[in-house]
């Protein structure tokens, strides 16, 4: 009679684990969490005061040593699902859901949870050997050996002959059939080592026999945090008997971080406690009265919490997420959050003023191409045109026009003082009427610029050289690739002129010096007082013809910019300021001309 094949099957725990690693390691790429089960184990007694020391060793193919000098795993009888006994030590290493981690009297703070990390490792390696010193008397050392995770023998030896100074060792070697690459990874141990070391000063932790140095959790965050040493970390912490959650935070750096260091799981662990958090901030952010977006309160946001939790609870077990419920408590750390936000008001206020500068080039960008119809520009007929003059005055706009191309030159008069760019972001800068037209006229905000090249000329006298300062910051400001690409210029206004008696040719004349090696009996002289008492034959002639011109360049240092910007905002335009401005493109002889030319 023939039986029929039965479409069920009963697997061990150890042969489940063989079936599907995954579900009990995670990823296998490499053997590096099956070290990590084991070397939590260690972790749980130093963060619980039992050990003092753990000893990290690893080898070619798979190959690992850990131990420490805690209690030592408890040798024992132990009771069975199905109603027998067992060794203690037999049963941690061959049955599931067996670890001491389920009794929450054995440890106040636990890392590793789920009772499977023994088993998971004997499973999936060649050999597995475990030492662990008696508790009740201390120079007995048991040792198992298991091989394939198969029960081989016990022995025992005293401590004091082989001189053993750990109370748990366990010794392991990965089966390379189910890893992909059968190596630990040396730097990821590492990182998990130096965190514990950080946030467990007291522990001594060794790998490959060198100890792992010391240093201040708050040294840790920051080289975690990837921040600069002068950034501030901040930090908030909330404390309920021995569950903790400390907050380091600061604003730097380009990206939010948001990442549980605790005592739980020692790495990156997604969670609700990071957007409950998150929205704590945002919503204390806006008790300072900055009304901001959570997106651009994290922005340039760093923030790293260390969390020690009873009893937490993880998706799986690599622990990825933990799914606990904190909201309490992390709601607790609101009053003293303010607190340290009010900080960092001038960060939240520059992105206000960011927000704004957005706002006014998307503003600026839904405008035409073409500008609006209050805008004094005096337009070229084709779009890009070759060259826009910015010049000082109406009055001088006349002749310019009758010696421009219409087809390419185009002509935007300045009356009055702009508004000073250093001072004002773009959101306020729009709200002004002259900066506005000048921001159009180059058009700031659209994808290219209006003109190929922009000359700047104003009246030889200080306020003269103070407008072509505003323009010329404006343009850094607002569009620095003008400069960068070498476009903008300023055009020298003559102080002196001098027409010839008989061919009526005009010739600009810069200094008094040079006006003094003319003939004056041959050449009529003129002293001019501003562009607007030049005719259009003059103007031709000083921007067209025998032109003086500088063309702007951007300091390559952040600190000649900041002295140039401490010259250029200098109201009082004295002579020695402006010299300085020599990095700008404005050398001491233009500065000397304007500031002298009263």
């Amino acid at each position: 009679m023939s039986q029929e094949k039965t479409e069920s099957k009963v697997l061990s725990g150890i042969e489940h684990v063989r079936l599907r690693p995954q579900m009990y390691a995670g990823d296998l790429n490499t053997p590096d969490h099956l070290l990590t089960e084991i070397l939590d184990n260690s972790l749980d007694e130093l963060v619980n005061g039992f050990a003092s020391v753990v000893t990290v060793d690893i080898r070619p193919n798979g190959y690992a040593v850990l131990a420490d000098n805690g209690r030592g795993i408890k040798v024992e009888p132990v009771l069975l699902p199905d109603g027998t006994t067992a060794d203690s030590i037999i049963a941690l290493t061959t049955q599931l859901f067996s670890s001491g981690k389920f009794d929450t009297d054995i440890y106040d703070i636990s890392i590793g949870l789920h009772g499977v990390g023994l088993v998971v490792v004997n499973s999936l390696s060649l050999f597995l050997n475990v030492s662990v010193r008696d508790r009740v008397d201390k120079d007995i050392i048991h040792h198992y050996s298991f091989k394939e995770a198969e029960f081989i023998s016990k022995e025992t030896f005293s401590a004091k002959e082989h001189n053993i100074q750990w109370s748990t060792r366990i010794e392991f070697q990965v089966d390379p059939k189910y890893v992909t690459i059968n190596t630990f990874t040396e730097s990821e141990i590492k990182t998990r080592l130096n965190l514990v070391a950080a946030h467990y000063p007291t522990g001594n932790l060794f790998f490959g026999g060198v100890m792992i140095p010391k240093v201040s959790f708050v040294d840790y965050v920051r080289k975690i945090l990837g921040v600069s040493e002068e950034a501030d970390i901040l930090s908030v912490s909330v404390q309920d008997g021995i569950e903790e959650l400390i907050f380091f935070f600061t604003y730097d750096g380009d990206m939010v971080t948001p990442s549980l260091l605790g005592d739980i799981n020692l790495d990156m662990c997604e969670g609700t406690y990071i957007s409950i958090f998150t929205s704590l901030l945002t919503k204390k952010v806006k008790e300072l009265g900055y009304d901001l977006t959570k997106n651009e309160i994290l922005n340039h946001f760093r923030c790293y919490i260390s969390g020690t939790i009873r009893e937490p609870k993880f998706d799986n077990q690599i622990k990825t997420k933990m799914v606990k419920n904190l909201s309490k408590f992390v709601n607790t750390a609101g009053p003293s959050l303010i607190n340290e936000l009010d900080r960092f008001k001038s960060h939240f206020e520059l992105i206000i003023s960011a927000k704004n500068s957005s706002k006014a080039v998307k503003s600026l960008r839904r405008k035409s191409n073409r500008v609006s119809s209050e805008n004094p520009l005096k337009d070229c007929l084709r779009t890009p045109g070759e060259i826009l003059y910015i010049l000082e005055g109406e009055s001088a706009a006349g002749p310019l026009k009758d010696i421009r191309d219409i087809k390419t030159e185009a002509i935007l008069p300045v009356t009055g003082k702009i508004l000073n760019a250093v001072k004002h972001d773009l959101g306020k800068a729009v709200e002004s009427k002259k900066m506005k037209f000048l921001l159009e006229a180059l058009g700031v905000g659209k994808d290219n610029f209006r003109y190929e090249k922009i000359k700047i000329i104003a009246d030889a006298d200080p306020d003269g050289l103070h407008i072509n300062i505003l323009v010329a910051l404006a343009i850094w400001r607002y569009a620095p690739k003008l400069i960068e690409d070498g476009r903008v210029s300023i055009i020298l206004p003559p102080l002196y002129g001098v027409t010839e008696k008989k061919t009526k040719v005009f010739t600009p004349i810069y200094s008094l010096e040079r006006l003094q090696q003319y003939d004056l009996d041959k050449y009529n002289s003129i002293r001019f007082k501003g562009l607007g008492e030049m005719n259009s034959d003059q103007l031709e002639a000083v921007i067209k013809l025998n032109t003086v011109e500088y063309v702007l360049e951007i300091p390559k240092s952040t600190e000649e910019q900041h002295l140039i910007l401490e010259c250029l905002t200098n109201t009082k335009l004295k002579r020695s300021i402006c010299q300085k401005t020599e990095r700008f493109g404005l050398d001491v002889f233009l500065s000397r001309h304007f500031a002298d030319n009263v």
